[in-house]
């Protein structure tokens, strides 16, 4: 499965994921690889348990995101 993470603004991809299973999977290894999150729509996204810790989420989209755990 493939996962992109698109800026919100210009909807071009950020960062791409050819072996994640989930979004949180995508997302946290694009904060594992240094990819700049800033402005990303994430929205609705179930980013639960996703280790996010040294991502910047400046301006990102995380409306109706789920970020338990």
């Amino acid at each position: 499965m493939s996962f992109d993470i698109l800026n919100r603004w210009t909807r071009a991809v950020v960062f791409r994921s050819e072996t994640a299973q989930t979004i949180a999977e995508a997302a946290a290894d694009a904060s594992k690889s240094g990819t700049d999150l800033r402005g990303a729509n994430l929205s609705d996204a179930d980013l639960s348990d996703a280790n996010l810790s040294d991502a910047n989420l400046s301006d990102a989209n995380l409306s109706d995101a789920d970020l338990s755990g």
